[in-house]
């Protein structure tokens, strides 16, 4: 029995080793630095889920055009999703319409997609139905239509989120009272007759507008980062070698140089970190393995242990796509914001 906490001790240690194995493996935290950007552009590539070939395959004048049109990502931005509710005012509106007030936390410029998400009642018909969605300005009687979209009649109470046209609500953004009025119809294909003109609300509450926005983020604490970040050479382009478990950050140019992604419209830069140095001391490991850290060296050595996040951050990217449209997305697990060893 005297050998019993011996034993579990090993065991202990062999499972240990066994995870830090397969981390290193994921992680690729026994790489260099070409490794880690290369991968870091290999996510953000796989995050707009497109190839190599794909990115290169849309018309330069194209993405500078959609440059010089669209608001930027850069590192005072990033992308903020706002909701807005119906606000309801039988004096100013028919049955049947919604009225909106357009926030005015941002300007047209800012704006980058505008969608509606609303609920649809059953309608039981052998007819396909095309949804059509119509805004005016409250002061006009004149609709724009909006957006319009092909589904099978529903046998339930479905949800339906359509993208609206964007130059339409940016123009409507900037009115000296920027509130439009929206009507829903739901018309038969083959009939074109109209079966419903509302959503399932009488009242038109779930009715909601959600804004794609670039928007300047608050200032985020980074003294935890900061405590952790990598010391580098005289030249500040190096990581100085023997350094213990740190947070390594370079600004990748997306637009030229070996790193150049060719579709990417925003950021053209975007600041990357990853997870680098070594593992000895103690205080570096995982809560869960800290405590056997220093014996784990004397047992036996499988490698050297792996320094990788445990906490990550984004970047918001706006993007051409492979059809040529033009998407933004939120990119996660590119940017290390906290590192420890296992």
């Amino acid at each position: 029995m005297k050998f019993l906490p011996f034993l579990l001790f090993v065991l202990l240690a062999g499972l240990v080793h066994v995870v830090v194995d397969r981390s290193r493996f994921l992680s690729g935290c026994s790489d260099d630095e070409f490794y880690h950007l290369h991968k870091i552009r290999s996510q953000l590539i796989r995050g707009m889920e497109m190839n190599e070939l794909q990115t290169q395959s849309i018309p330069p004048e194209s993405i500078e055009e959609a440059r010089q049109l669209l608001p930027m990502f850069d590192s005072h931005h990033h992308l903020d999703h706002q909701k807005i509710h119906v606000i309801e005012n039988g004096q100013l509106i028919n049955p049947n319409e919604h009225l909106f007030k357009i926030p005015q936390s941002f300007t047209s410029h800012d704006l980058l997609n505008t969608f509606i998400s609303f609920y649809i009642r059953p309608i039981y018909s052998a007819s396909r139905l095309t949804i059509d969605v119509k805004a005016r300005e409250l002061s006009s009687d004149t609709f724009y239509p909006l957006a319009s979209e092909e589904i099978d009649s529903p046998r339930s109470m479905k949800q339906i989120r359509m993208k609206l046209d964007v130059e339409l609500m940016k123009k409507w953004s900037d009115l000296s009272i920027p509130s439009i009025v929206l009507s829903i119809e739901f018309r038969q294909i083959d009939s074109d007759l109209i079966v419903l003109k509302d959503d399932v609300d009488s009242n038109g509450k779930s009715i909601i507008l959600e804004f794609d926005v670039a928007v300047a983020p608050k200032r985020k604490r980074r003294s935890f980062l900061d405590q952790q970040q990598c010391e580098m050479d005289e030249s500040g382009k190096d990581i100085l070698p023997n350094q213990e478990c740190c947070i390594a950050t370079r600004i990748i140019d997306l637009r030229r140089g070996q790193f150049k992604i060719d579709n990417i419209i925003s950021p053209p830069m975007i600041e990357v970190s990853w997870c680098a140095g070594e593992c000895k001391k103690e205080s570096s490991f995982m809560p869960l393995f800290s405590k056997y850290s220093g014996s784990l060296h004397i047992i036996g050595d499988n490698g050297p242990r792996c320094c990788h996040a445990v906490e990550s951050s984004h970047v918001d990217v706006m993007y051409a796509t492979k059809d040529g449209a033009v998407n933004n997305s939120r990119i996660y697990g590119v940017i290390a914001t906290k590192c420890a060893c296992a």
